[in-house]
């Protein structure tokens, strides 16, 4: 599991005293579930099943301009990378390149961000940390692992064989948009082959890039749908995805 750091201050700064519970729940929801580049996709019906919280609409608009549309569901928080790639776009973290790389494909300029919306201040009073950038008291830069990790891959995977090594070198050469391919694939693959005999040997996945592959069940039936296709087939009789 990736872990973020989030300042100690958040529940002294002004700006989030101010928000409602459902905003300050939201607010942390999105600063945990973005991803390494600072975009969120929203669904409203899984925010509501994860949060509890009732509209969408109400708590993206209570954020202000600390969250800006970028796409039909997709969501950017640009003060995310300020504090995630110290320096940026000038970090010496080595994920920034695939983040930047994620902008480019919303068409944000990461050279100007503050132009994306107007100008935003700091939310805190030492700004929120959370990812792999951090700086220590002497102002040296130290490298966090963000997700997934090789070790969230393979404790994922759960099917320990073969060499850990050569898996592991051959996941870590992966660009950062494949391995969250992976992980958002294998997390059905696992469930549609509980019996891990019929689950491809970890080192064989990554060769034959399996991700790519549509899932099929052990009793032969394709198209698993996701966790969250499945918490929808089963409370809400309307969802016709599948």
């Amino acid at each position: 599991m990736a872990k973020r750091f989030i300042d100690t201050g958040l529940f002294d700064d002004s700006w989030f005293m101010d928000l409602t519970k459902e905003c300050k729940l939201f607010w942390i929801y999105c600063i945990t579930k973005c991803n390494h580049a600072g975009i969120i996709e929203l669904n409203e019906r899984l925010v509501k099943f994860q949060t509890g919280i009732n509209s969408l609409e109400t708590v993206v608009k209570g954020l202000g301009n600390r969250l800006v549309s970028v796409k039909e569901k997709y969501y950017f928080i640009p003060k995310f990378l300020e504090y995630q790639y110290p320096n940026f776009p000038n970090s010496k973290v080595k994920s920034q390149k695939s983040a930047m790389d994620i902008l480019d494909k919303f068409n944000i300029d990461y050279n100007n961000i503050q132009t994306v919306n107007e100008p935003l201040s700091k939310g805190y009073e030492n700004g929120y940390d959370t990812g792999n950038g951090i700086e220590d008291e002497n102002g040296n830069e130290t490298e966090v692992e963000i997700y997934p990790t090789f070790q969230d891959f393979w404790d994922c995977y759960n099917k320990k064989v073969g060499s850990k090594e050569n898996v592991k070198k051959k996941f870590n050469k992966l660009n950062q948009e494949t391995k969250e391919a992976i992980m958002n694939h294998i997390f059905n693959y696992v469930k549609a082959t509980p019996d891990k005999k019929y689950r491809l040997n970890p080192e064989s996945f990554i060769n034959k890039k399996a991700w790519e592959n549509e899932i099929i069940n052990q009793n032969g039936k394709q198209g698993l749908t996701t966790e969250r296709d499945q918490y929808f087939r089963e409370h809400d009789p309307d969802y016709s995805k599948y």
